[in-house]
């Protein structure tokens, strides 16, 4: 029986569409998901997320258990001889390419035209953008994928009269594929989530596992061509006893369509709707753990010498301990201690290979994931930042494409709620557009200030993109933190300086104003000039370009021409002219 604290109540009498049709097909779906090889795929995604979260006792008990049946005993009681190395973890943090920063979203319209800040339905989406966590929720979503899940759904969703962007696990959804789009989400006919339960309250033993079924149901003419569809939902158990559904009171689906999109990092296999988990991190996660065991119980019983007493009475059971002497039977007393030879380099040499293949099989050097790998050259952090790169660019194209799918979806629960919730409606041909931050460059900063310079003179480049690639923001982030450094940002803290509102540069001309102090900063143009163009270029006062200029230039000294010498090369030194560092005497006549 469900706990009386449950919110969810059941049907005295369901509806008669439930009992007659709906039921069966809805209790056969969710059966046929639960069979054998589902159950399989499940646990190992499980045993994915748990190692994610630094749970690895139940996975590690079962593995040693079966390697070690003997040992096994005292090293699983109480965790006593487990040890955790966070594998699935460090996959995760490290593969996570596209969300280390919230991408700058902006809304479209039909025209494929930039909505303007000012627009109503942009400044509905910068309020949401903020109340859906997007930040959090996104780095969460990648976070799962790279564990080796890789894929996961988010539905948008209202919770407590405010709209949500909920990421499910894929073992919490169960999916019956859709004949004519196997791996689409779309044209499923059921789809079905697992409502998330109160695992840490104490109330949970009493409670069942219920789902929301989303029904989609096709009428298909003589030629299978669907011409009508239904929308429905349903709220029940895994035995298909029906409760009263809170977000459609009738169990129509108003929305119109399924309010979930799955996420993936590449596409499944033909036929298939899931993307197969990465059982092979499963294995080297617990590979790992059970290394770490093994070193461990090799230090704590042979890293420290073992006192043998001949000649004293035996026993039957062998100690072991530097102050648990071993005791034999000879004719002769003898006192000695015994140094044991664990051949901990080749644990570790053993660890550092599994760690080494792990990261050539996805592509990255061998050493990323190696202790003493934070100790590597230049040279070497460039080549493991470019096989990031090429990740980043492989994955890019299927989170781009999710997270515009899942604005649309956003847009049509967001618009059916939109006059309870007292929101601006977003209109029907609006998408979402997105820019991503680019992944922080690795960089001799020397000769990168030297190449950024000389690009910024051609034009090749602006100092808004040098910033962009140096710190890894969008677009928007780098302009705003040039304004602050230039004392342009209207905004910024007080000491900084700032101008009128009517003198604000734009983006471009921010650009040109750097170049300008550029130039100053590097001696390649005076003080005087550098204020000049400053003046006359941008129409500010005197004041607004001292303040922009700042202190650099101020220590300008032209460079002179060197007078040519008869008989001597130009920039070549006298004949007589003294070593670096030692003083002219002053009765050398000057040439």
């Amino acid at each position: 029986m469900p706990s009386s604290l449950t919110i969810w109540k059941r049907f005295e009498t369901a509806p008669s569409l439930w009992e007659s049709t709906a039921r069966t097909v809805v209790v056969d779906a969710l059966s046929r998901a639960r069979q054998e090889a589902a159950t399989a795929r499940k646990d190992l995604l499980q045993d994915l997320h748990s190692f994610l979260d630094g749970d690895h006792r139940s996975q590690l008990e079962a593995r040693l258990a079966v390697l070690y049946p003997d040992a096994s005993r005292t090293w699983n009681e109480d965790e006593a001889g487990h040890r955790f190395f966070p594998l699935v973890q460090m996959y995760a943090d490290r593969l996570g390419v596209v969300f280390h920063q919230l991408p700058e979203t902006y809304l479209v319209d039909g025209d494929g035209k930039r909505l303007p800040e000012d627009d109503a339905q942009q400044i509905q989406w910068s309020r949401d953008v903020e109340s859906l966590e997007l930040d959090v929720q996104l780095q969460t979503a990648e976070s799962w994928i790279n564990s080796g899940m890789r894929q996961v759904f988010v539905q948008p969703c209202i919770r407590r009269g405010r709209l949500q962007w909920e990421v499910h696990a894929p073992y919490e959804v169960d999916v019956d594929q859709d004949p004519d789009s196997p791996s689409a989400l779309e044209g499923a006919p059921h789809v079905m989530v697992c409502l998330p339960q109160r695992n840490d309250s104490v109330s949970r033993a009493a409670e069942e596992d219920l789902f929301y079924t989303w029904q989609r149901v096709d009428t298909r003419d003589a030629w299978g061509r669907v011409i009508d569809t239904e929308w429905r939902c349903w709220l029940h158990d895994k035995t298909g006893q029906l409760y009263r559904n809170p977000l459609f009171t009738d169990n129509v689906n108003d929305y119109g369509l399924h309010p979930l999109v799955v996420w993936r990092d590449r596409k499944p296999a033909k036929g298939d709707f899931w993307v197969t988990a990465n059982k092979a991190w499963y294995h080297q996660q617990l590979s790992a753990d059970i290394k770490f065991c093994d070193l461990d119980h090799h230090l704590r019983h042979q890293i420290h010498s073992q006192p043998v007493v001949k000649g004293a009475p035996d026993i039957k059971k062998l100690p072991l301990g530097p102050d648990k002497p071993i005791q034999t039977l000879d004719v002769d007393f003898d006192f000695s201690y015994v140094n044991a030879d664990p051949k901990l380099e080749l644990l570790i040499s053993a660890f550092n290979f599994d760690l080494r293949a792990s990261a050539v099989a996805e592509s990255m050097p061998a050493d990323m994931w190696e202790p003493n790998s934070s100790t590597r050259n230049l040279a070497a952090k460039k080549l493991e930042q470019h096989a990031l790169q090429v990740r980043r660019t492989k994955v890019l194209p299927f989170y781009r494409r999710a997270l515009k799918r899942t604005f649309e979806v956003h847009r049509v629960v967001a618009n059916h709620w939109a006059e309870d919730l007292k929101r601006t409606r977003y209109s029907p041909d609006v998408t979402l557009g997105v820019e991503f931050a680019p992944l922080p460059e690795v960089v001799d900063r020397f000769q990168d200030t030297q190449a950024n310079e000389l690009d910024i003179r051609h034009g090749v480049t602006s100092p808004t993109e040098v910033r962009m690639r140096r710190e890894g923001v969008t677009r928007s982030d780098a302009e705003q933190r040039i304004a602050i450094a230039l004392g342009l940002d209207q905004e910024a803290e007080e000491g900084v300086p700032q101008v009128e509102e009517a003198s604000v540069l734009n983006g471009a001309q921010l650009n040109a104003a750097a170049a300008i102090v550029l130039s100053v900063a590097t001696g390649q143009i005076p003080l005087d000039s550098g204020l000049g163009q400053l003046v006359v270029m941008f129409n500010l006062t005197h004041d607004q370009a001292k303040a922009i200029m700042g202190s650099v230039g101020s220590g300008f000294v032209p460079t002179i021409p060197e007078a040519t010498v008869p008989g001597r090369a130009p920039g070549r030194p006298p004949a007589d002219a003294a070593p670096a560092g030692v003083a002219r005497s002053p009765d050398v006549e000057r040439s």
